[in-house]
């Protein structure tokens, strides 16, 4: 898939080194939920930074009316909790980890490391 924005782009690497991009991070999310196997690891871009990744796990994650994403999710990934709350306050939404992002873009509980 090509990535139309970067503040929006992510990555799922498998164990055996498969690489797979996704245009926005819900799409990752949902893949995740549908995937055998577990991930090696996920990478997200900081929305405020575009081209830097951020390990899932580490990221802070903001879904806001007011910042559309490719696949209107309204999901954006930041780099630490202080910057999504800065652009929370902005811009409004809530404020998610990676888990509660697994659980809300999937019919089920997803597996996370």
């Amino acid at each position: 898939m090509s990535i139309v924005d970067a503040q929006f782009a992510a990555e799922w690497v498998t164990k055996k080194g498969r690489v797979y991009k996704y245009d926005a991070i819900e799409c990752l999310a949902r893949q995740l939920s549908k995937a055998q196997q577990l991930s090696s690891y996920e990478l997200v871009c900081n929305y405020l930074s575009p081209g830097e990744w951020i390990e899932v796990s580490e990221a802070t994650f903001l879904i806001s009316p007011k910042i559309p994403s490719p696949m209107g999710g309204y999901l954006s990934a930041f780099a630490s909790l202080a910057e999504a709350q800065a652009v929370q306050t902005q811009n409004g939404g809530e404020l998610f980890t990676w888990h509660q992002i697994l659980v809300k873009f999937n019919d089920s509980k997803a597996v996370v490391q």
